[in-house]
Formats: C-alpha cells, structure tokens, sequence
C-alpha cells in the first residue's frame, strides 16, 4: 500500500487505523458527512518525491549530499502537514500485464480539496468540511540520508452518495422550524429559523438564499431576514420573519399607512381628508413613491373624477418626502364637498361618503404590476442600492473570510468575491379573496341651495339674539326697623316691556360674494312689527384659494330692530337663513314654548 498527500509518496504502508464515522445534523436527522480517519506507518525515499519542487531538494546537495537528511525532512513533514491538499492510497498487486516488471495499482480511497466548481454537483471524492486535515506527522526512523520512516494521520470528510451519478449536491444539509405567534388584534407573526450546510466553500451560502427563502403568503409581508455565515464557509444559519398586514402596499412600495376621513360639524357640510405614507427600498423611485400616493388620495376621495368648485373645494393638497435614510413620501389632501346627484333625492355627498368608506383600497394598474390589497412585494434575497438596481451577490459576500494559508502573507487578506448566481424571485402564490361588499346607500333628501352649487359657501354664520328689557327697577324701603326676614326693597314698573332683535352676520364665499339679507325698514313678523335702528356692512378685501384659480369673498354684516312688542312664548321667533341651504324662514323659526322645560327650575 502507498500513500500519497501533497506530491510525498509514503512506500509500503502499514495501516494502523481506518475509521468511518458517519455525522448527523443538529437534529440528528439528516446524514451531512463520513468522516473518515486513516492512520500509516511507511517510508519516504527523496528519489520518489511526486512534486515539481523536487529541483529545490536537488538544490540542497543532491542525493548524495551528508547534509541532506535535515533539509530533505523538513521539505516533507511541511508538505505533509499542509491541509487540503488530495490524498490517494493505492494498492499494489503483482505484475501489470504488458509491463516489463511494473507493478499492478489499484485506487482504494481518494480524497481531493474543494474545488470551485460553482453551485451545482461535484464527485464524491471531494471533502465536504475544508479538508483533507493533515492530525499527525511523526519520525519514526532514519533509515539512511536518503530514507525515512514515519508515521502520518489524517481526516477526511465525504459525502458517500448511492444515487446513480455518485454525485453530491451543493447543498447537503438543509433543515429549518416554523413557529407562528398571534397578536391581540389576531394578525399573526410567522418567523422561520434554519441552518443550511454547503459541500463546497465556492462562495458564502448567501449565494444560495433563493434556495431557502420561503415565498410569501397572500396577506403578509416581509418583515425581515437575516443570515449569519460560518467561519468555515459552510454553514449558515438563517431567520426569516413574515408579518400579516391588513393592506399591502401598491407596487414598489414596501409599507403603507394612514388615514381617511369623513367629518361634518353640522350634517350638512362635510369634509373629507385622506393622509398616506408609503415606504419603499432603497431602489425604490421617488417619483413613483409620490405618484402612488397621489393614486392612493385618489383612490379614496375620487376628486378626479368631481368637478372642481361645484362638486368639492379643495381646502389642503401637501406632498411630503423624506430626505435621509428612509425612502418614503407622504400626501395630505382635505376636501369640502358640495353636490348632488342627478335626481336631485339622494345627497351625492354622502353616496360618496358610504361608496369609499371602509372597502377595500383599488388602484389601476401601476409600473406593469396589477394591485392586489392581499398580496406584498417580494424583496430580491440580495437587497437594493440607493436608486438603483438589485444589490448584487458579491457586495454581499465581499467580507466573507476566506481560508488562507497562514505562512503566506500575501493571502492573508485576500476575500472572496464570487460573481452573482442564484435563483431569480420567485412568483408569489396569490389567493383570491372576496369583497365585502359596498355600505347601503342613504336615502336623504338634497339640502343645498342652488346659490351655493354655482359657488361654493366657505362660511356663513348667523347669529340671532332677542333681548328684552322689562322696563323694571329696583327701589330700596327706608325703614330702619324692618325685621331680616321682610323685605327691604321693591320693583317698580317703568313701562311697558321693550324688545330689540339684533342679527350678526359673517360669510364667506368662493368666487362670488356671499349673499346676505337685505336691511328693510320694518318689516312684518305676524303680530309683531320691526323698525330698522341700527346696520352696518363690512366687506372685506378678497382672497384667493390655496390653489390660486379661485377668488374668496369675505363679508360680516349687522341688523338691530326694535320690536313693536315682545313676542309671546307661543308665538315663532326667528333664527335665520343659512345661504347655502334651501331652509325658508318657517323652517327655522322657534317657538319658545317648545324649549321651556317646567323641570328645568332656574
């Protein structure tokens, strides 16, 4: 038996020890590796050295030389110490047939380095754990100069495969566990962790991350990944965390959030305002980051599909970006809306309101992707640059370190930077999800007055007041002698109790004036009679809109009459007329009786 490691060729070979332990994963379930120890005692002659640096043996002396021996033996025990390097033993069986006198060499055991073949198969008779790894190395005898005796120890770590090639795969070891936690809100969190081991340190095991990454299920998004590399190149362990998400963000957004509502202070004028955010990567454009989130605005308040100044007033338009590190925009957008449908029975306003309120959110088509509310983007296994492209494998795997041989400086520092291979994203498996359908409309009638249709009111506030002085004062009794529990004034009468009507006025309108009443001198109010005292107009220089198209008409006026008597409690008073309803005057009017409550004691 001969054994050869590193171009030293061991002669007639005993074999002390031939071991093969068979190693499991960490879950003692798959097969990763045979390791194999092998152990001989044999002799090196310096006239079969198998290594092209045999002309340096020569140079020490030739073969004859009396100092040979100690140069000769260091040269071998440093070639036979070196790991990775191939080892081969061969049997030796009579005379080769056809030779004169050559003997007859069978290959019993090979073990070659990892070779950079890429991802994909290799032969069996590679090692599979950065070997073969040279254990021992001992002189046992000097024959002569030119003769030695030693015995030499040595692992190696294979991968016996009975497949049909004898091949081994890339990846020879892959297992991973799933655990899902739940929220109080019930979305759930589900988060992968695994370990992968390669057989060939061709690159990092980032290069084959399409390989473990899991797709993404319909309603979640990815929240996370991580993997953390071996020191030896081999092994990794990875974690990938995927979140359930309400409303996945339109493409190439990664994150969307915020709000849409509706708001009215009176049940006629309502408004409505819609704030959103949208993250993206780092490739992500800005351009279609903000254009999205203009989509999204419009999505739900369809103002581009209202007619500007009869339908709605655009109160606020804001469209943010971020400048750092995050990649996102955001739009605020504020609406007041005024209109009706075409029947003229059923607010437009608030079949608007109930048509967008709380469904799902729909965007056309955008940048060639379909939105779907259920499904996230898949992120690329390497990553993105800042505005541009994928991130490519050898920016991840620059600073993977690399076996090297520690006498040589010049390998010390040396990295390796693969080129980028690897699967492509994978499709993401989308499951069809139903609507929950639309909200009933309402049935209301239209409140609006035309006035108001062809220009928008902003404001228009009446105030109304009734005050009425009863004509009575209080007279003290000059009596001295008055007792605590009598009385110690009295109220005298003067006349007949006067009342004085006073209307106070502000308005505001887009592209017209607001229309107010007109101050008439006396006017009729049933029984009673008012005359004009006192009026003021207060018109106020015109504005603009925030969007610069329309003009604002600012005006506050005020009335004061004096009524011919108080009005009885039984009798209407009136509140007023609000310019941008239908309301006639005996729609608003009041009657005190109505409010007085005996319960209600001052």
């Amino acid at each position: 038996t001969n054994v050869i490691y590193n171009g030293i060729e061991i002669h007639n070979c005993q074999t002390r020890q031939w071991d093969q332990r068979v190693i499991y994963d960490p879950s003692d379930s798959d097969v990763e590796r045979h390791e194999f120890t092998l152990s001989f005692d044999g002799t090196i002659s310096a006239s079969s050295l198998r290594t092209p640096d045999r002309t340096w043996v020569d140079r020490q002396g030739g073969v004859h030389a009396a100092s040979f021996t100690p140069a000769l033996y260091d040269f071998i025990k440093r070639r036979l110490t070196l790991p990775r390097g191939t080892l081969r033993v061969v049997l030796t069986s009579g005379t080769q047939a056809g030779t004169a006198g050559a003997n007859a060499t069978t290959t019993m055991f090979e073990c070659k380095p990892p070779a950079a073949s890429g991802y994909g198969f290799t032969t069996q008779d590679r090692d599979v754990d950065q070997g073969p790894k040279p254990q021992e190395v001992s002189l046992t005898q000097i024959v002569s100069d030119k003769l030695f005796r030693v015995k030499f120890t040595i692992k190696c770590s294979k991968l016996e495969c009975v497949n049909s090639l004898q091949l081994v795969p890339y990846v020879i070891a892959n297992r991973w566990s799933t655990s899902e936690a739940m929220d109080d809100n019930f979305y759930v969190t589900k988060t992968v962790r695994g370990r992968m081991k390669v057989s060939e340190p061709f690159s990092s095991p980032h290069g084959v991350k399409a390989l473990i990454v899991p797709r993404l299920e319909a309603g979640f998004r990815r929240a996370g990944m991580s993997m953390v590399v071996s020191q030896n190149g081999l092994e990794a362990e990875y974690e990938i965390t995927d979140r359930q998400t309400h409303t996945s963000a339109p493409f190439p957004a990664t994150k969307i959030s915020g709000t849409y509502t509706n708001s009215t202070s009176d049940g006629v004028l309502w408004f409505s305002q819609v704030n959103v955010k949208l993250e993206g990567s780092p490739e992500a454009s800005r351009v279609d980051l903000l254009t999205l989130a203009v989509r999204v605005v419009d999505a739900k308040l369809n103002i581009s599909k209202l007619e500007f100044a009869t339908q709605y007033q655009l109160l606020n338009y804001t469209i943010s970006e971020n400048i750092g590190a995050e990649n996102s925009c955001t739009a605020d957008v504020r609406i007041r809306h005024i209109a009706v449908d075409e029947k003229g029975s059923i607010s437009a306003v608030l079949q608007h309101l109930r048509s967008n309120l709380g469904q799902p959110l729909k965007l056309d088509q955008f940048g060639g992707e379909a939105y779907d509310p259920t499904v996230s983007r898949f992120p690329a296994v390497y990553g993105y640059n800042p505005h541009g492209d994928v991130r490519s494998a050898a920016a991840v795997l620059a600073l993977r370190c690399a076996l090297h041989d520690p006498c040589d400086p010049n390998k010390f520092y040396e990295f390796d930077i693969p080129s980028a291979e690897g699967d492509a994203d994978k499709e993401t498996t989308v499951i069809s999800k139903k609507s929950p359908g639309e909200l009933p409309p309402a049935d209301y009638p239209d409140p609006y007055d035309e006035t108001h249709k062809e220009s928008i009111y902003q404001h228009y506030e009446i105030e109304t007041t009734y005050s009425t002085d009863r004509c009575r004062v209080q007279l003290p009794i000059a009596d001295s002698s008055l007792k605590e529990t009598e009385s110690t004034s009295v109220v005298a009468t003067l006349c007949r109790p006067q009342t004085v009507r006073t209307i106070a006025l502000t308005a505001s309108r887009i592209g017209k004036p607001p229309e107010i009443p007109e101050p008439v001198d006396t006017y009729e109010d049933g029984k009673i009679t008012g005359t004009l005292l006192k009026h003021w107009v207060k018109p106020i220089p015109r504005k603009v809109t925030v969007e610069g198209k329309q003009s604002v008409y600012e005006i506050e006026a005020f009335y004061q009459y004096a009524l011919s008597r108080p009005p009885l409690k039984t009798e209407k008073i009136n509140v007023g007329i609000t310019a941008y309803l239908k309301d006639q005057q005996e729609d608003t009017a009041l009657i005190q009786a109505d409010i007085y409550n005996e319960r209600l004691k001052v």
